[in-house]
């Protein structure tokens, strides 16, 4: 028994030998592997191309914005970020309808590109003519080395100003200074009245510009708004923050506000007030700080010179008027960036000796305080006009001190001269020149003498009989519409027993403001 238990434990003994042998030959058949080594994987196989880092930027050779005609550069940089060579890239350049090319849309081909390297490539374009109207477009890339994958850079927005000359010509530019929720002097304007002009200068469709806008136009022709108007201030007090800047963005308004620098200090502990005023009877206001500044013209508003200290430039010495402007200049472009091309003269002391140091100093212009509604085509830049505009004004004259509108109130008698106790006949006509309809909401009447109102004309567009308040006849409707370019009348029949000379005022309520009729003299014998 036990010899036969040793002999099959040497038979099983010598199978395991045999398989572990077979085993071992099998495994010395097969061929040798490696490992993945994505070190390596580039000598063993072709890994796609890779383009990260590739850019296009367009370039305007005159520098400053993009206008119909100009000539642009588009600066390409193809980078091939993977670890294989690249042949025959296709690279295409997409550029909306801007930018009609004599290639067409054929793309560009690089026969050769090595792993890691760049090439750059600058292609000549030009935006096409005929614009008139302010229109964004666009630059990208895509790349591809003949295959299904591209590869497609980001987009880099662009905004091609409109060109075309600004028909109503007039332009006001108000000239404020404090914007106080109390005023104490009258050339400071309430929060509440700084509202109600912002409000009036939108409902008669007025969009805010810049100066630098202005000068676009000047010198490019740069399409403005239909209707434009500057809202600026002085010195540059806290209140525009404060109070200015939540109304400025309610509206969608810009200012353009002049500061004295060397009184914007840095920090709200730092914050001083106006005591370069201190020798006049105005009140003493803190002063915006460069937080509040960059704020503003992060959003939009502008931010040019009232010289450093607020002293009178006309009256300065060159060496101290150069000063003034120039650190002035310097404070405000080293913190915003922008290039100041204007300023304002410290109290309005303008002086025509001192205009040939505006370029020396930086300068394109200056601006008065003073001088009324600006008109294109005869500017003087060392002296751009302002409209004083102050709290004597009444909110329901902001329209017409600011020539908003271009609507004409004519009175027509038959005759001047009538004869007492007999019918007369007066008709008003309201003629609308603007481009917008405009909204009638009341009309007033007030006839002098012993003069009234018999009764209103059917024939006319208005047949409504009025109310009467004292010695004034009012009309009020929500329907009351005059169309753009159109025209609707009132015709009145009045009566009056006393003879002399009366005299007869109309008016009508729009957009909250008053628009004036001129008086009508009558002579009744």
């Amino acid at each position: 028994f036990i010899v036969k238990m040793v002999k099959r434990s040497l038979n099983l003994f010598i199978v395991i030998i045999a398989v572990a042998l077979l085993l071992m030959v099998l495994q010395s058949c097969k061929p040798e592997t490696q490992l993945y080594d994505p070190e390596t994987i580039a000598e063993t196989e072709q890994s796609p191309l890779l383009f990260t880092g590739s850019h296009i930027e367009l370039i305007d050779l005159n520098g400053g914005d993009l206008y119909p005609g100009e000539a642009v550069q588009a600066n390409i940089t193809i980078v091939n970020s993977s670890q294989t060579t690249g042949n025959n890239i296709e690279v295409k350049l997409l550029t909306g309808n801007m930018f009609p090319r004599d290639s067409g849309d054929d793309p560009y081909i690089i026969e050769y590109l090595e792993a890691g390297r760049s090439i750059e490539i600058n292609i000549p374009l030009k935006i096409m003519e005929g614009l008139t109207e302010d229109t964004g477009t666009y630059a990208s890339l895509v790349i591809n080395e003949g295959t299904d994958s591209e590869y497609v850079t980001g987009k880099q927005d662009l905004t091609v100003f409109g060109v075309r000359p600004y028909e109503r010509n007039e332009i006001p530019i108000i000239g404020l200074h404090a914007i106080e929720d109390e005023i104490d002097i009258p050339i400071e304007l309430s929060t509440y009245h700084f509202e109600v002009l912002c409000r009036t200068l939108k409902n008669f469709g007025f969009e805010t510009i810049t100066f630098n806008d202005l000068l676009d136009h000047l010198d490019f022709g740069r399409a403005l708004p239909e209707k434009s108007v500057i809202l600026t201030s002085d010195d540059g007090f806290g209140d525009l923050y404060a109070n200015a800047f939540p109304i400025l963005r309610k509206y969608g308004y810009k200012m353009s506000i002049f500061l004295v620098t060397g009184f914007i200090k840095e920090t709200e502990e730092e914050r001083v007030v106006n005591y370069f005023d201190a020798d006049r009877p105005v009140p003493m206001r803190p002063m915006l700080i460069w937080p509040e500044v960059k704020e503003m013209y992060e959003y939009g508003c502008e931010f040019l010179s009232h010289s450093t200290n607020h002293i009178r430039l006309g009256l300065a010495t060159e060496e101290d008027f150069l000063y003034e402007l120039s650190e002035s200049k310097e404070n405000i472009e080293s913190r915003l960036g922008n290039e100041v091309m204007l300023f304002a003269w410290p109290y309005d002391n303008n002086s025509k000796d001192k205009w040939p140091l505006i370029p020396e100093a930086g300068y394109r212009g200056a601006v008065r305080y003073w001088g009324g509604i600006a008109e294109i085509d005869n500017i003087n830049l060392n002296e751009i006009r302002r409209v004083e505009f102050n709290s004597y004004i009444p909110p329901s004259n902001y329209a017409g001190y600011l020539s908003l509108h271009d609507i004409i109130i004519e009175g027509h008698l038959e005759s001047p001269e009538q004869t007492a106790g007999e019918p007369i006949t007066l008709e008003y006509t309201i003629t609308n020149n603007d481009s917008r309809d405009l909204k009638i909401t009341s009309l007033e009447l007030e006839p002098g003498g012993d003069l009234k109102l018999d009764d209103v004309d059917p024939s006319g567009y208005i047949s409504q009989l009025p109310g009467k308040i004292d010695n004034t006849y009012i009309w009020i409707s929500e329907e009351y519409e005059v169309r753009a370019g159109s025209q609707i009348n009132l015709i009145l029949k009045l009566s009056g027993t006393s003879p002399g000379t009366v005299s007869v005022k109309f008016r009508i309520t729009a957009n909250d403001a008053y628009i004036e009729g001129e008086d009508i003299e009558i002579d009744i014998h």
